[in-house]
């Protein structure tokens, strides 16, 4: 197979590269860019560095968002990673320059933006808002203003059993609508331009706004806590809550730290037709099940906000009842390491009762397959023993609120027959799912970010598996140089003594694998991460969650918006009670 040719990338190259996707994205020339795009097959791209890369990531983003829309394609088309793997790899490029100067802050700007407006097509409304605040923090980015203006007005329209909550999101909208007004009106540089300053229903929405509401009426949304109802370390919770948006509402604004109930996201009232077999409380399943699952998840907060402020060598009671060993990790291993890895068990935990939530309230498969139901198998066929296929009743569906929850799971783990979106994530970081599956069937360590270089550098144990492996070839050569000789001697006094010449070096050859085997076992039995990089992966994990539980409530949402109308059927939608 001939390989490609190699062609560097410069940037009269990434010029051109850029003007033609902007031309075929312009006219919406579909047919046009897959042509483009099947040229970079025919070489190799090399770079001169970093940020070059970075913008070519960037612009197959850009041309791959034309081809793979998310509307126009199936919800479980391996084709549409591709934008968003582009776009990643562009952001974890620029990472790794560390450099903030205008070219970076620029590119990176566009990148967030971009990225956030796709995820916001695939109904991740919440994942692609740190994108567009990203975009705007770095540069004001007016695509972005845009963006949040067009995603709060959709939310808003999803909202009609709680309609003092879509108020609350169409004042978003006004206010993102402001904040783009007061950028320039310039349609060469930004594609949004007619959708904020030549729309008609822009305006009308302006106007609407303005005459119905006043803004004062939005300076408090939530009722609060009264003064002296908190203690400081309460305070400080509900803060750093806050400050890490991980607060059970879609709502991210700063009042929730002083809301009573800042945790405020419900299911909507549940229609069912009426069924005298079931008692009270099988009526309210769903609901009942629902708190269960923030139940948890506050629960796996608190406990990471709990771990956060001990101190890394506090010492703890619970574990001094034997003699530890000392093995030279420097883990943690007191109340701070066994909350920060509970919290991580809890909130892994919670994808599978969602699936197992999901799976019951649609329907999706037989009771008697209830043990094979978890967020891996949600969204599959079962009973498919060939290449990965959409579950029957979830293939025609149009919930984008649904296909939010795969996209997530698609970001935990790769799924078969598809490009790794996992990778990506957090590329410097181990994944999710692979700690997860230390924590609960292996072994894992937090160890103390002060030692991480004691316990990484392991150049003299590689040193000496080196020498092994050229050991080992070594012995492998003169065993293979043995056989002709062997051959030819057979019959004579020597044959004997070249045999067992040959019996000798399959023996060492043996002993050194042996230890290659064991240098191996010994050293994945364990996975071992600093307290910084296991935080970093466990509040992404904990966003996810957070994120996939408001999904969740507004696929039902949806349900109950698009549920057909039958007036033959006793049909009824009782309120919820609360406590």
């Amino acid at each position: 197979m001939k390989l490609a040719e190699k062609v560097l990338v410069d940037d009269s190259v990434l010029d051109i590269f850029n003007l033609r996707v902007d031309e075929l994205t312009d006219e919406n020339d579909v047919e046009g860019m897959q042509k483009f795009i099947s040229t970079f097959d025919m070489f190799t791209p090399v770079f001169k560095d970093d940020f070059r890369e970075a913008e070519f990531h960037y612009m197959l983003g850009n041309a791959y968002s034309l081809l793979n829309v998310p509307q126009l394609k199936e919800w479980f088309s391996p084709d549409l990673n591709k934008v968003v793997i582009h776009f990643k790899k562009a952001l974890s490029l620029l990472k790794k320059r560390n450099i903030d100067d205008i070219y970076q802050i620029t590119l990176e700007s566009k990148i967030s933006t971009n990225l956030g407006k796709y995820l916001s097509q695939q109904g991740r409304f919440m994942c692609a808002k740190k994108f567009w605040q990203r975009g705007i923090s770095l540069n004001n980015q007016p695509i972005a203003h845009t963006a949040m203006y067009q995603s709060e007005m959709f939310v808003a329209a999803c909202l009609n059993n709680d309609q003092s909550k879509a108020c609350y999101h169409y004042y978003l909208a006004y206010q993102s609508l402001l904040n783009r007004l007061e950028l320039p009106n310039d349609p060469i540089q930004f594609n949004d331009s007619y959708l904020i300053f030549d729309d008609e229903r822009t305006s009308r929405f302006k106007r609407w706004f303005e005459e119905t509401f006043n803004e004062n009426e939005f300076d408090q949304f939530y009722h609060h806590y009264d003064d002296g109802d908190l203690t400081e370390t309460e305070v400080e919770y509900l803060a750093w809550c806050s400050d890490n948006d991980l607060f059970i509402d879609e709502l991210e604004i700063d009042e929730l730290r002083l809301a009573l109930h800042p945790d405020s996201l419900t299911l909507p009232p549940i229609s069912s037709q009426i069924n005298l077999t079931l008692s009270h409380h099988e009526e309210l399943v769903y609901h009942a099940n629902f708190d269960e699952i923030k139940n948890d998840f506050c629960y796996a907060r608190h406990l990471i906000f709990t771990a956060l402020n001990t101190d890394n060598d506090e010492q703890s009671f619970f574990n001094r009842t034997f003699q530890k060993v000392d093995d030279m990790t420097y883990s943690i291993d007191n109340i701070k390491a066994q909350n920060l890895k509970s919290g991580f068990k809890i909130l892994y935990s919670l994808f599978d009762k969602i699936a197992y939530f999901i799976n019951h309230f649609y329907d999706l498969n037989e009771i008697e397959k209830d043990r094979q139901i978890n967020f891996d198998s949600l969204f599959k066929k079962l009973d498919s023993r060939k290449k990965w296929q959409p579950h029957p009743k979830l293939a025609e569906s149009k919930n984008h609120f649904l296909h939010a929850l795969f996209y997530i799971l698609k970001d935990l783990r790769d799924i078969s027959d598809q490009e790794s979106v996992s990778d990506w994530l957090n590329p410097e970081l181990t994944k999710i799912c692979e700690i997860r599956n230390f924590i609960e069937h292996r072994s894992f360590k937090i160890i103390d970010s002060l030692y991480e270089d004691l316990v990484s550098t392991d150049r003299v144990n590689q040193v000496h598996v080196k020498l092994l492996i050229e050991e080992k070839e070594q012995y492998s050569n003169e065993r293979k140089a043995l056989f002709p000789e062997i051959k030819q001697q057979k019959g004579t006094e020597n044959h004997q003594k070249l045999v067992e010449q040959q019996k000798k070096l399959e023996e060492k050859i043996v002993h050194v694998e042996n230890k290659l085997n064991e240098k191996e076992k010994l050293s994945k039995h364990t996975l071992m991460m600093t307290d910084k990089d296991f935080t970093t992966q466990l509040m992404t994990l904990a966003k996810l969650v957070r994120n996939s539980i408001i999904y969740l409530a507004f696929s039902i949402n949806y349900e109950e918006q698009n549920k057909p109308k039958n007036d033959d059927d006793f049909v009824w939608e009782r309120e919820v009670p609360t406590k």
